[in-house]
């Protein structure tokens, strides 16, 4: 009985760390990324929602690129986390979606985030950049319903909303100091 407890224990301390350091799977709701996740959710017969594999290790070992789906803490609610496509980061200049609003220019450390459905989204638009440390991770691919199982691709941005894009590599906080 004992080495049972310890093999489960063991099992439950590893699968923690997965979830909690590599990937995990979740849920996305609501209608804000549609048509690239839960296409169906206005169909009156309520279809499965997707569910989605996020790599967390980009918050670690690499950036999140333009045009990434990714998992943030949400600016609005503490608890609350979202699901957004990047559309600027640091040093970039992106045009808002509101007709007339002034140019953005992205701080160090920021991005621009919106949500594909322009109708349906509270985004960067709403909430204005948000700091890189709230990107929790990156979808990959959708897991659940098995007819929608797939990766989830970047995608090329617009030009007439991402005005300037910086193409120079990040430097990390003691380079820049010498």
């Amino acid at each position: 009985m004992r080495k049972l407890l310890q093999r489960v224990g063991v099992s439950v301390a590893l699968a923690v760390t997965v979830s909690d350091v590599f990937v995990s799977v979740m849920p996305v709701q609501g209608t804000s990324m549609q048509p690239t996740l839960n296409p169906d959710a206005h169909k009156p017969v309520p279809t499965p929602r997707d569910w989605v594999l996020v790599n967390k290790t980009v918050q670690r070992f690499s950036s999140v690129q333009r045009g990434d789906v990714v998992v943030m803490k949400s600016p609005t609610d503490p608890k609350g986390r979202m699901v957004k496509r990047v559309l600027g980061k640091e040093f970039d200049v992106v045009r808002p979606r509101a007709v007339g609003a002034h140019l953005v220019t992205l701080r160090a450390g920021h991005m621009w985030v919106e949500g594909d459905n322009a109708d349906r989204t509270i985004d960067s638009n709403s909430f204005g950049p948000v700091s890189e440390s709230m990107v929790q991770g990156r979808v990959e691919c959708v897991v659940w319903p098995p007819s929608r199982w797939g990766r989830v691709r970047s995608q090329q941005l617009d030009s007439q909303r991402l005005v300037y894009a910086n193409n120079r590599k990040k430097t990390k906080k003691s380079d820049r100091n010498n």
